[in-house]
């Protein structure tokens, strides 16, 4: 018995002594990788309001009276010189018609005092009469010229009247609103109807610092037309000096020229960009836990991948900006880790694949 257990201890120790003890040696691990740059970061920023007509008019009239004819209804086009609205008021034409009268009349009698003045300055000249017949003709003569200027006046002005008292179209464009309906008491200066053009529309927006500071009058800017799914090129038209107190936020109002559909009270998104000069950039792959509480990337460092903690200040299509946290090195130029690297850890040994080897699968 004591020869067998000698015998089965010295096979357990022959078969110890026959593996192989030494750890297996990891393999480097694969990766792709590209270089630090620094350049501006352009970064699109979208922006919406509601649009509006760029020409726009608020039609009342200047007298008061009952609105007696308004052959258009809201959404109509009209063109410019079009009858809109008409009112009655029984005094405004009788008016009119006596000052025509008044005016006449006025004529009439400067006419025959002027040959009165020239027939009696004949007269005087022969002797024929006295200066004072002449002089109190040339008086008449006077008073009839100021009474005239003041008729003139009066028809100017009751012709005015009526003028007013019809609603034309300024310009073409479409009927954004209606306030009275035929038979209504209007008051003078009530807004009756609101005209907007077609030609041109605009949109007021609320920009912050950051973009406001680089805008200038007549940039191009892209427009969008939401819903109708159409684009267009327009122009930053006015940029506001003073910011909201409460937002902090511009207003900035950009016109586009009307296309097809483009109505006031649309929904459009224009595009402006935010430019960071000079930045430290990496591609967006190259960043590990960018949403988390420690972005960072891998440097390539002979032959191993170095963690180095950044900070994400910015992003442009597949670019990043960043800043290198305190106490870590990178710069331009350095290559930063692109895919194989979401298993790494800091110190590893890596193999950069040659870029003929294609792209490395993202791990996730």
């Amino acid at each position: 018995m004591s020869r067998l257990l000698l015998s089965l201890v010295l096979l357990a120790l022959l078969s110890g002594c026959g593996s192989d003890s030494e750890p297996r040696k990891a393999t480097d691990q694969l990766v792709d990788a590209a270089p630090v740059v620094r350049a501006d970061l352009v970064q699109p920023m979208l922006f919406s309001g509601v649009s509006q007509a760029a020409e726009r008019a608020d039609l009342a009239f200047q007298s008061s009276g009952v609105l007696r004819l308004r052959p258009v209804r809201i959404g109509d086009e009209v063109a410019p010189g079009d009858l809109l609205a008409a009112l009655e008021n029984p005094d405004l034409e009788p008016a009119k018609q006596a000052a025509e009268a008044t005016l006449a009349r006025l004529q009439t009698e400067q006419t025959q005092a002027q040959r009165n003045v020239q027939r009696l300055q004949a007269l005087f000249t022969e002797g024929a009469v006295g200066e004072q017949t002449l002089e109190e003709e040339q008086t008449r003569l006077e008073s009839l010229n100021d009474q005239i200027r003041q008729a003139r006046a009066q028809l100017l002005s009751d012709s005015g009247r009526v003028d007013d008292s019809r609603l034309s179209a300024p310009f073409g464009g479409l009927i954004g609103q209606v306030n009275f309906e035929v038979g209504e008491y209007v008051r003078a200066g009530e807004t009756v109807l609101i005209l907007g053009g077609l030609d041109v529309m605009e949109v007021m927006l609320e920009l912050p610092t950051a973009v406001w500071k680089d805008l200038r009058e007549n940039q191009p800017v892209p427009v969008d037309i939401l819903g109708l799914g159409t684009a267009t090129i327009g122009e930053v038209y006015d940029i506001g000096a003073l910011a909201d107190p409460l937002t902090g936020l511009f207003p900035v109002v950009v016109r586009y020229p009307g296309v097809a559909q483009a109505r006031a009270g649309q929904r459009v998104s224009v595009q402006f960009e935010q430019r960071r000069p000079d930045v430290m950039q990496v591609p967006l792959s190259a960043i590990v836990d960018p949403i988390g509480g420690a972005p960072r990337v891998y440097r390539v460092q002979q032959g191993t991948a170095v963690s180095t903690v950044v900070e994400v200040i910015g992003f442009a299509g597949t670019q990043v900006a960043i800043q290198v946290s305190a106490g870590s090195q990178l710069e331009a130029g350095d290559q930063v880790i692109t895919a194989g690297h979401m298993s790494l850890v800091n110190g590893q040994r890596i193999n950069l694949r040659a870029p003929s080897d294609g792209a490395l699968a993202q791990q996730h």
